[in-house]
């Protein structure tokens, strides 16, 4: 019963993060050519009728060609289909950093390339919309992507924070949709969740599945990371994977190393981190790699970037300021460590070091160092809720869930969720206008809730108070 109950919440967790749907349109061209026919132009008049009124957050445009000719050929040819409708798309005054291009030649085909109707089918572009939803969250509680400038050809490290994590880029590390190498400037973008503040309405979810089992993250640190060039979407060389040496947010035990699927939102696990008692190295494992830890002694207080430069490589990073080591010396019990058992233990001997080093990146994309979990004592909630003068508050448009027991949040849909019912639990609720509303632990507490059912919870306006994902990391004590 439990597992079916898990799946359950789980399906209802990505059925609200999913709400939006994209809106797809494809238009097709003549043999050999690129520019739009009247057909075409008629055709996505129309689709632009469809979305004049609504709230855009990408566009994105794929060019597609048959299998004639030669793969460079037909790889030119379909970059030249995609500009001509992003050409399209900026005359009627769509804004052009929402676009994104995207060309594949004849890598992608729809129908088979031995008919003239297949043929016919494959020379397309396509046009997929993803809309914004009707309610944003302010700006001020999403968290905001840092941008470097990468110049490609260079080998370039990358301190993306005062708790000097890094980031090591080698040379020749991007490519393009179709394979050929980046050689123009990268807008390298990276920006991190450290807290259950900041993760709360991240809209990243937190379950993951593994031997047919529903589990949830009790996070050590997330981040995301996106590149483009040239205004186009740009992958990671697999021949010249990036590697990152990731400062710890919080130290849990029996961690590993996750990455998000941006096509079906489903978690995998790409590398298992261990400590022991030898010097460092990395393992092959069957079906991971396993990353030895070292602790390491200063991390910077402050955030100046500055960019320095020599004919080797690029280093851009914070400016080292007030700067203090932690320790001078490890001993044997601090440097490198055997991580024993499961559970909560966090004693000096048992725990991670600072900074995990050497953790590979084979794509774009966002990643988790993560202990999973079970939920105990799960039960299922149909919510309502009040104000302070016990009128119901009926404009609630999102609903995250922290449990202080753990370092994450989980957003659902206000009227129904499932939680520990013996968690330190905090709900965070955001109305239609942006108000928003806290039942605090102790609230949630004296609900004294201990099965399934409807529920009505008093919540607190807050919104004078907590304006920022500071704020609610303040409020919330982490």
């Amino acid at each position: 019963m439990k597992k079916i109950f898990l799946t359950f919440v789980s399906i209802c967790i990505a059925n609200y993060m999913n709400a939006s749907e994209p809106l797809k349109e494809s238009v097709f061209f003549d043999y050999g050519k690129y520019t739009l026919t009247p057909k075409s132009v008629k055709q996505l008049d129309q689709f632009v009728k469809k979305i004049h009124d609504k709230k855009i957050k990408t566009i994105t445009i794929i060019g597609h060609t048959d299998a004639d000719g030669s793969i460079e050929y037909n790889a030119k040819l379909s970059k030249k289909r995609t500009n001509i409708v992003n050409d399209y798309f900026t005359s009627k005054q769509f804004d052009p950093h929402l676009i994104h291009l995207k060309y594949f030649g004849e890598l992608k085909p729809i129908s088979s390339n031995l008919s003239l109707i297949g043929k016919e089918k494959n020379r397309r572009v396509e046009v997929i919309i993803e809309f914004e939803d009707e309610f944003e969250i302010s700006k001020s509680f999403i968290q905001q992507f840092q941008h470097f400038k990468i110049n490609p050809n260079k080998d370039t490290i990358l301190f993306v924070n005062q708790f000097n994590t890094k980031i090591n880029i080698p040379a020749n590390a991007f490519v393009n949709q179709n394979g050929g190498k980046v050689t123009t400037l990268v807008d390298f973008q990276y920006r991190e969740f450290r807290n259950s503040a900041e993760i709360a309405f991240s809209k990243i979810p937190m379950t993951y599945q593994e031997n047919e089992q529903n589990y949830y993250f009790n996070s050590s640190g997330m981040f995301e990371i996106r590149g483009f060039s040239e205004g186009q979407e740009i992958e990671i060389n697999p021949n010249n994977k990036l590697t990152i040496d990731y400062a710890l947010a919080k130290k849990n035990p029996e961690i590993n190393f996750f990455e998000l699927n941006d096509s079906n939102e489903r978690w995998s696990k790409i590398q298992t981190i261990e400590t022991q008692n030898s010097t460092i190295n990395a393992v092959q494992s069957d079906k991971t790699e396993k990353v030895i830890l070292q602790n390491d002694s200063v991390f910077f207080t402050a955030r100046q970037k500055i960019i320095q430069e020599n004919k080797k490589e690029s280093v851009l990073k914070f400016k080292q300021a007030n700067t203090f080591k932690m320790k001078e010396k490890f001993d044997s019990t601090d440097q490198i460590n055997t991580l024993l058992g499961a559970g909560l233990s966090f004693d000096p001997g048992h725990s991670y070091p600072n900074i995990i080093k050497g953790l590979n990146i084979g794509n774009f994309g966002v990643f988790n160092c993560d202990q999973i979990y079970r939920i105990p004592n799960l039960v299922n909630i149909q919510a309502t809720y009040t104000d302070e003068k016990g009128k119901p508050i009926t404009d609630i448009q999102f609903l995250s869930l922290i449990d202080l027991k753990y370092n994450g949040a989980f957003s659902f849909s206000p009227s129904i969720f499932s939680c520990n019912a013996e968690g330190k639990n905090v709900l965070v609720l955001f109305t239609k206008n942006n108000d928003i509303y806290i039942v605090d632990e102790l609230t949630f507490k004296n609900m004294n809730i201990k099965q399934n059912g409807k529920y009505t919870f008093p919540a607190t306006n807050m919104s004078s108070t907590i304006k920022c994902t500071n704020d609610l990391s303040k409020y919330l004590g982490i």
